[in-house]
């Protein structure tokens, strides 16, 4: 049996870095694979396809690899979420 893989920030919600480049939102839904992205235009993203369509339009897109799509306790070891 197979453990099921658990969102970490299970309906938690922030902005920029690690999860999202600078100027960017980011929202965890409830299951481990939801992930949302929010441009700083408003454009909101569930998907990585939609996410790469919408960054091959941009004049200076940030790199796909900015967005954070599982979070894991690497991510969560970063300096922004010290309490």
């Amino acid at each position: 049996m197979v453990a099921k893989e658990k969102n970490l920030l299970l309906q938690k919600s922030g902005e920029g870095p690690p999860i999202a480049p600078e100027g960017w939102k980011w929202r965890c839904g409830k299951r481990a694979r939801d992930m949302y992205f929010t441009a700083p235009d408003g454009s909101l993203f569930r998907s990585r396809r939609t996410l790469d369509d919408y960054l091959k339009t941009l004049k200076d897109p940030p790199a796909p690899t900015a967005f954070c799509w599982s979070i894991t306790p690497e991510v969560l070891d970063h300096p922004a979420f010290e309490m």
